[in-house]
C-alpha cells in the first residue's frame, strides 16, 4: 500500500519570498485541509474539526496504519508536505512522524523524466485524465492567503471549492506518478541526500546582511538626492527611467535606453556626457546592481537559527542538475576585488562612511556578496571543485586519449591549442594568445561555429574578425577530431533510434526508446529522457529531432546532445562524490555547479584532506577519466 497526499495551507507568510521553513513554522500557518488516497480507494479529505483543541485532532486511521507499516507517502514536491507534517501535524497535533525514507517525490520523478516541474503542465503534457482545476487554483489562493485587510477567508463556498481542488490535485498527482519512471536506486539515494542537505541549511552572516541593508538604504537616499540636485527636481529617483532618458535628450547626450550595458557604455566614454547626466547615470548604474539585492533576500529567507534552507532544487536544471531557490546561492557575484576583513567588519556595523571611502557603496558591497554564506566561529567550509570537469569529460567521452594525456601530465591545453592557432612554439605564446586558446577550448566543444565564436570572444572582452574565427574553429576541429566525430555519431545514433525504434550504441553511451521517451543512457547507467521525440525539418530544411521539453517543443540538435551528454556525466560524477562523502560521515551543506561545500570544525585538516581525496576517486564506470579536484578551507563559499 502507498499513500498520495496534498495539503492546502493558510499562512500570512509569503512562501516564495520567505522560504519553506519560515512558512511552515510560522504561528499563523494552519492546515485548511488534507486530501489523501490509498491505492485504489477513492480520495479522502480531512480538515481540522471546529471548536477542537489541537491535541484532539485525530489522525485518519489509514494514515496512521501506513506510517506504522512503513509504507511510502507520495507527494508532488514532497519536501513541502514533509515540512507541514512535521511542523503542524507532529508538533501541534501530536500525530506520529513519517520517516524520511518513507517520502517519495513525484516532482523529482517528473524532473528525471524531463517533464514539466509544475503539476498542471506535467499533466497537460501527458494528456492526463485528471487535470488541475484552474478555477479551483484561483479560489484556493483566496482561501490560503490573507485578504487586503489581512484577514482569513471564511466564505464557506470558497472553502468547499478549495476542498474539492485539493482532492483533484491528489488525483492528478496519482496519475502523473503512475506515468513517470520510478527513480533508480542511486537516484533515490541522491534525492534522500538532497533532502538532508536542504534541511541542514547554509549558515548566513546575518550581521553582514543587516549592515549592508543599512548602508544600501543610505546610499539609495544619496542617489535620489544627487538626481534631484543634478536635474533641478526633474528626476527625484534613479528608477524614473523615462525621465532619465528625456533628461539625457534635453542635455544633448546620445543615450537611447537605460539598460545596464548602455549605461556602462556611456559612462565608459562611449558618448560625450554632461556632468549632470553623468551624475544621474551613475545613480542609475548603482541602484540597478542586482547582486546587492541578495543581502535583503538573505534576511528574508534565513531561519531563526541563522541558516537558509531549501536553496537547491533537485532536477530543476537540465539534464538532471540542480536549480537554485531562495537566495540563489548558485549565482553569487565573484568580487572584482577581494574584500578585506576590515571592510567586512565595517559593513557588519553599518559604517557607511568607511564603505564610502573604499569607493561607490553599491560597488563596494557587490564585492561582499560572496561573504553572505559564512560559517560560525569554530567552523569552516571545505570547498572542493572538479577542475575543468566538463572539458575533461568531453574528451573522455570522445575517446580522445591524446588530450586526456595532456590532462594527466598537467600540461597546458590552452597553450597547446594556441600553438596550432598561431603557428608558433609554446615558448613563444603570449598571454593574449594563450587566452585565445582558452576561449577556444572552453567555447568550441559544443559545436560552436564561427559566428558564435565571434560573439563568445566579445563576451570575454576580445574582438576578432569572422575570418579569424573561421580559422580557429577549423583548427579546433582538426586538432580534436575525435570530439567532432562524437558530435556526428551522437546525432546520427539518436536520429536512427527515433526513426527505427532500435537501440543504438557508442563506446560510452547509447540510445533506446522506452514508450514515449528517447533515452540517452550515460556511462553511469542513468538515462536522460526526451519526451515524445519526432524527426522534423528545421528552418534550414535539414532533418532534426525535436522533443516536448519542460516548457515547449524544442530542437534536440547536435550541440544540445553533446552538451547534455557531457554535463549529465559531469553531474553524475558530483553525485558519486556527494554520496561517498556522506558515507564517510562528512556532511555536505551546499553544492554549486561542480563544487561541494562541507561544514567542518576549524583546523580539522584530516577531514579537509578526506574531502579532497574523496572528490578525486574515479567511479568504476568512469575508468580512465582524469579527475582533479581543487580544494580549500575557507569561512565563506568563495
Amino acid at each position: 500500500m502507498s499513500i498520495h497526499l496534498d495539503f492546502e495551507i493558510f499562512s500570512t507568510v509569503n512562501l516564495k519570498k520567505q522560504g519553506l521553513r519560515n512558512y511552515a513554522t510560522d504561528p499563523s500557518t494552519e492546515i485548511i485541509c488534507l486530501a489523501y488516497k490509498s491505492d485504489d480507494s477513492p480520495t479522502q479529505l480531512w480538515h481540522p474539526p471546529k471548536h477542537f483543541i489541537y491535541s484532539d485532532y485525530a489522525i485518519p486511521t489509514v494514515l496512521s496504519n501506513a506510517i506504522l507499516r512503513h509504507e511510502k507517502f507520495h507527494a508532488f514536491n514532497a519536501q513541502f508536505e514533509r515540512e507541514i507534517w512535521e511542523a503542524i501535524c507532529v508538533e501541534k497535533y501530536n500525530w506520529p512522524a513519517i520517516l524520511p525514507s518513507q517520502w517519495v517525490c513525484s516532482q523529482a520523478e517528473a524532473a528525471m523524466d524531463n517533464l514539466p516541474r509544475r503539476l498542471d503542465k506535467a499533466c497537460q503534457w501527458i494528456n492526463a485524465k485528471n487535470q488541475k482545476d484552474s478555477d479551483g487554483h484561483k479560489t484556493m489562493l483566496q482561501v490560503c492567503k490573507p485578504n487586503k485587510k489581512g484577514e482569513q477567508c471564511t466564505d464557506p463556498d470558497k472553502i468547499k471549492h478549495t476542498y474539492s481542488y485539493c482532492k483533484q490535485d491528489v488525483d492528478a498527482e496519482v496519475e502523473l506518478a503512475d506515468y513517470c519512471n520510478v527513480l533508480p536506486d542511486k537516484e533515490r539515494r541522491m534525492w534522500l541526500l538532497d533532502q538532508k542537505i536542504n534541511r541542514r541549511g547554509v549558515p548566513i552572516d546575518t550581521a553582514l546582511c543587516n549592515g549592508a541593508v543599512k548602508i544600501l538604504d543610505k546610499a539609495a537616499s544619496e542617489a535620489k538626492l544627487a538626481c534631484t540636485e543634478a536635474t533641478g527636481g526633474i528626476i527625484t529617483a534613479p528608477t524614473q527611467r523615462q525621465r532619465v532618458l528625456d533628461f539625457c535628450v534635453d542635455q544633448g547626450c546620445k543615450v537611447f535606453d537605460t539598460q545596464a550595458p548602455t549605461v556602462k557604455w556611456a559612462l565608459d566614454g562611449g558618448t560625450p556626457l554632461t556632468d549632470d547626466v553623468r551624475t544621474v547615470l551613475q545613480a542609475v548604474q548603482d541602484c540597478g546592481l542586482a547582486s546587492v539585492k541578495k543581502f535583503k533576500a538573505a534576511l528574508r529567507f534565513v531561519n531563526k537559527d541563522g541558516r537558509a534552507r531549501y536553496e537547491f532544487k533537485y532536477g530543476q536544471a537540465g539534464p538532471g542538475r540542480w536549480g537554485g531557490s531562495g537566495i540563489q546561492l548558485q549565482n553569487l557575484k565573484r568580487p572584482d576585488e577581494e574584500p578585506t576583513d576590515e571592510l567586512i567588519e565595517a559593513v557588519r556595523r553599518g559604517d557607511y562612511a568607511y564603505v564610502k571611502k573604499q569607493g561607490r557603496p553599491y560597488h563596494v558591497l557587490a564585492n561582499c556578496v560572496r561573504s553572505i554564506p559564512r560559517c560560525r566561529p569554530g567552523k569552516a567550509f571545505v570547498g572542493s571543485d572538479f577542475a575543468g570537469i566538463e572539458n575533461r569529460t568531453l574528451h573522455w567521452l570522445a575517446d580522445d586519449n591524446e588530450t586526456l594525456d595532456v590532462f594527466r601530465t598537467g600540461a597546458d591545453l590552452y597553450v597547446e591549442l594556441a600553438t596550432e592557432i598561431f603557428g608558433k612554439p609554446a615558448s613563444e605564446i603570449t598571454k593574449e594568445e594563450r587566452q585565445m586558446g582558452k576561449i577556444a577550448v572552453l567555447g568550441l566543444g559544443y559545436c560552436m561555429g564561427a559566428n558564435g565564436f565571434v560573439n563568445n570572444c566579445a563576451n570575454w572582452g576580445v574582438t576578432i574578425t569572422k575570418e579569424f574565427a573561421e580559422s580557429v574553429v577549423s583548427v579546433y576541429r582538426e586538432k580534436f577530431i575525435r570530439v567532432a566525430a562524437l558530435w556526428r555519431n551522437l546525432e546520427m545514433s539518436a536520429m536512427a533510434c527515433v526513426r527505427t525504434g532500435k537501440p543504438m550504441s557508442g563506446s560510452k553511451w547509447s540510445f533506446r526508446m522506452e514508450g514515449d521517451f528517447l533515452c540517452m543512457v550515460l556511462p553511469s547507467g542513468r538515462a536522460v529522457r526526451y519526451f515524445k521525440p519526432e524527426i522534423r525539418l528545421n528552418k534550414w530544411k535539414r532533418k532534426e529531432i525535436s522533443y516536448l521539453g519542460p516548457t515547449h517543443r524544442t530542437a534536440l540538435s547536435r550541440p544540445i546532445l553533446v552538451e547534455n551528454l557531457t554535463q549529465a556525466t559531469a553531474r553524475d560524477l558530483l553525485v558519486e562524490a556527494m554520496l561517498r562523502l556522506e558515507d564517510e560521515g562528512v556532511f555536505t551543506v551546499a553544492h554549486v555547479h561542480d563544487s561541494v561545500y562541507c561544514e567542518i570544525n576549524e583546523g580539522d585538516n584530516l577531514t579537509a584532506d578526506l574531502v579532497h581525496d574523496t572528490m578525486e576517486v574515479v567511479p568504476k564506470w568512469a575508468k580512465g577519466l582524469p579527475i582533479k579536484a581543487d580544494t580549500k578551507v575557507t569561512p565563506i563559499m568563495g
